[in-house]
């Protein structure tokens, strides 16, 4: 999505723009301060992870970790449950892990959901294809693909950009 803000373009996708005046040390502090001692406070986290572009959820990972040498994903997963976790943890993942393991799940086991295939592998630009290649690398992009050549033939197989 691309959009003019004071004659400049701006480009962000999804909704979730980029907090202003965003600092990773005080949102790890907020968070910490959210899950500390009895109780949680889910609304604070809410505010938090609902509010700040993926690039500034990884920084708030990295400085929380610096700070308290704590893993900011497990203390999420213990200290919440049912759909708000999963929510939260996969709004912590940087995009192309996340893809890659709904990819996963999508091909895991027996079936096979399509629907999760097409709508990642077919709105994916090739920069991602690229970045997947690059940093994710090893084995788990490999087995997806594998996976991926394996089960399929024609218009899905050829979908694939990179």
């Amino acid at each position: 999505t691309t959009k003019k803000e004071d004659g400049k373009l701006s480009v962000w996708y999804g909704t979730v723009k980029p907090a202003t005046h965003f600092d990773a040390e005080v949102d790890a502090a907020a968070l910490r301060k959210a899950m500390k001692g009895i109780g949680t406070d889910e609304a604070a986290i809410i505010n938090i992870v609902s509010n700040r572009s993926n690039a500034q959820r990884q920084d708030i990972r990295l400085k929380f970790k610096l700070l308290y040498g704590r893993d900011l994903m497990a203390d999420l997963h213990s200290e919440l449950g049912g759909h708000l976790r999963t929510l939260v943890l996969a709004l912590m993942e940087p995009k192309a892990i996340y893809d890659a393991q709904c990819l996963r799940n999508a091909m895991k086991g027996i079936g096979t959901n399509e629907n999760v295939l097409i709508e990642i592998l077919c709105t994916r630009t090739n920069q991602v294809g690229i970045y997947w290649n690059n940093k994710i690398n090893s084995t788990f992009l490999c087995a997806i693909l594998y996976t991926e050549n394996q089960r399929y033939s024609g218009c899905i197989q050829n979908s694939i950009p990179w």
